[in-house]
């Protein structure tokens, strides 16, 4: 009588699932400790906490569009959820970001073993995008959510649709449909997955009347997709290049994109083609080739589906990050085409007792352990964030911005200045760089470079409010009242909510204190103030900017023609000026005709 086979590990079916959520916890354990980091965290979440805090905004989500371009109302639910749980606490988001990985992780392996995969091959696969690098941008950096959220939802409907192959069970199809939908508000990726699951449902039944019907209803939610989106989102992605430019960069993305995903070397928080190598990619695909050639495969449908899948799901994605300005492939993107190389990889030939083998993979799950845990404190808080940034993308302004901007706040000016120096060098035209940049001179009590600096801003831009206003705290910081002042009035000219309060009363009264010759220094009404601005223009009737705050006064009650007649006097006292004569052109307007 044959003695009986002793079961393995792999036999355990519940041990291989702990490890598959152990593993994946303990490894990104230290980062439910992080914080959020200065990207996208800040606008989505931290200050989007009037959206997030009520319920009753749930039905916005699903009306309102993500910077005027994307419609990803789960993703924005998700946040509301962790919002509610644990309010500006990083650790829930976190957390949150580590369940839907170690859910992914779980879902691959079912999914492996749904096409017959060997369980241990199914397993070790399974380990082995646990703990892949590539997988940090999706688990560590919390936007990356999106990613992790679309693969759970897709693993999820691909799952029981081919339940509903085999079974025919009219729940797996209700499900199936449902995780579909979930895919669909997430990312726009999804819009591909029709073409996945016809493939699967044709691969077994061929073309039948309920194949028809079943991409007929998949088209329905297509369509219903498209019409919300459309109306939610009004703009759209401006290549700025040529098709010919876009398809080339769309080729090098995706050879970017096939060398990280084996050998994730040169990772970035902000990683683009003009810092990145192409060489990894060439070499994974020759590889790739070899073992398709000298392995062979088992099943040729289910490798070349995994291939499939990850161009499919890369698609959108990588002609986005082609056609943009930045060029930029972040690595949360292929997340959810990983498992269609791990479907591909399934489907060799390996002799899966070899030592060689079982060498190799331990190799893999040491060395993608090893680099993960180091790496992942790239996201342990905005400075060490922004400090790989500048590292990783040196051409992006934002990080060395970012840099300059945390230098500033521990009064680190010298070193604030040459980061501002190094972001304007990249982006000599952005109004908020110059700004800032004004703002440090100013504290340094360089007058000379900070007016430069807010001159160029209102330069490139004269309907900046915020440039006005910085030109007035600098006029005001280093004593010249009357400047000040005048650019206090262009700023409520053109926004007057961008102007504080107390601003204008702290202004107004520094300009009262510096021109109250004749009176006391401490008035502080407009009765007041119209006597001290008479005796001014007594005392100094060629001096514009007089007749201009005394034009406002006027304004301000309701003398049109008083006002009228002073910024006319300002004109002729100074032609030069454009402001002026955009002062008087409006109240002309403004004026009832006779």
């Amino acid at each position: 009588m044959a003695k009986a086979l002793q079961p393995t590990f792999y036999d355990n079916k519940n041990k291989l699932y702990l490890v598959l959520i152990l593993v994946p916890f303990c490894l990104y354990f230290k980062s439910l400790f992080y914080d959020f980091s200065p990207m996208d965290d800040q606008w989505i979440i931290v200050k989007n906490t009037e959206t997030l805090s009520h319920w009753k905004n749930l039905p916005i989500l699903f009306t309102k569009s993500l910077s005027g371009l994307y419609f990803r109302p789960m993703l924005i639910t998700s946040f509301m959820l962790d919002f509610h749980i644990g309010k500006l606490s990083p650790y829930i988001y976190h957390l949150t970001n580590l369940i839907l990985h170690i859910l992914s992780v779980l879902l691959l392996f079912k999914l492996l073993k749904q096409f017959d995969v060997n369980t241990k091959l199914a397993f070790l696969l399974s380990l082995v995008f646990a703990v892949h690098p590539i997988a940090l941008h999706s688990v560590a950096w919390i936007p990356g959510r999106n990613d992790s959220m679309l693969a759970v939802f897709t693993l999820a409907s691909v799952i029981f649709l081919n339940e509903f192959i085999k079974q025919k069970k009219a729940s797996s199809l209700i499900w199936h449909f449902l995780f579909f939908v979930c895919a669909l508000l997430t990312k726009e990726n999804a819009i591909l997955l029709p073409l996945i699951y016809s493939i699967l449902y044709y691969k077994n039944f061929k073309v039948n009347t309920s194949h028809i019907l079943l991409i007929a209803a998949w088209f329905v939610f297509l369509i219903t997709w498209f019409f919300i989106r459309t109306s939610v989102v009004n703009s759209s992605l401006s290549t700025g290049q040529s098709l010919g430019a876009s398809i080339t960069n769309s080729i090098f993305g995706y050879l970017l994109f096939i060398g990280k995903s084996t050998l994730p070397l040169q990772q970035s928080v902000f990683p683009t083609l003009q810092a990145s190598s192409l060489i990894p990619g060439m070499l994974i695909i020759i590889l790739f080739v070899f073992l398709y050639i000298k392995l062979g495969v088992k099943d040729k449908f289910i490798a070349w589906f995994g291939v499939f899948v990850f161009f499919a799901m890369l698609s959108i994605p990588v002609w986005y990050g082609a056609s943009g300005t930045s060029h930029e492939h972040y690595e949360h993107r292929i997340y959810l085409s990983m498992i269609g190389l791990f479907l591909f990889v399934s489907q060799l030939n390996f002799n899966i007792h070899s030592k060689l083998f079982n060498y190799s993979i331990l190799l893999f799950l040491i060395l993608f352990s090893i680099k993960t845990y180091i790496r992942m404190d790239v996201y342990k808080n905005p400075e060490s964030f922004v400090d790989a940034g500048i590292i990783e993308a040196p051409e992006n302004y934002f990080f060395h911005s970012k840099k300059a901007e945390y230098l500033y706040n521990s009064r680190n000016f010298s070193d604030a200045i040459f980061y501002y120096n190094k972001a304007l060098a990249k982006q000599p035209r952005k109004i908020q760089l110059l700004n800032n940049r004004g703002n440090v001179y100013v504290a340094m009590g360089d007058k000379e470079n900070a007016l430069a600096d807010f001159n160029t801003a209102i330069s490139i831009s004269d309907s900046n409010a915020t440039s006005y206003i910085n030109r007035c705290l600098a006029y005001e910081y280093f004593g010249d009242a009357d400047k000040a002042m005048m650019d206090l009035v262009k700023a409520k000219n053109i926004n007057i909510k961008s102007v504080p309060p107390q601003l204008e009363a702290k202004i107004t009264e520094k300009w009262i204190i510096a021109n109250a010759k004749y009176i006391n220094p401490n008035i502080k009404t407009n009765k007041q103030l119209a006597i001290v601005l008479n005796q001014e223009i007594e005392a100094n009737p060629k001096d514009p900017i007089l007749y201009v705050n005394r034009a406002k006064l006027f304004i301000d009650n309701r003398l049109g023609a008083e006002a009228l007649a002073d910024l006319k006097k300002a004109c002729e006292l100074d032609p030069a000026n454009t402001e002026f004569k955009r002062y008087l052109n409006e109240l002309n307007s403004s004026l009832p005709k006779k």
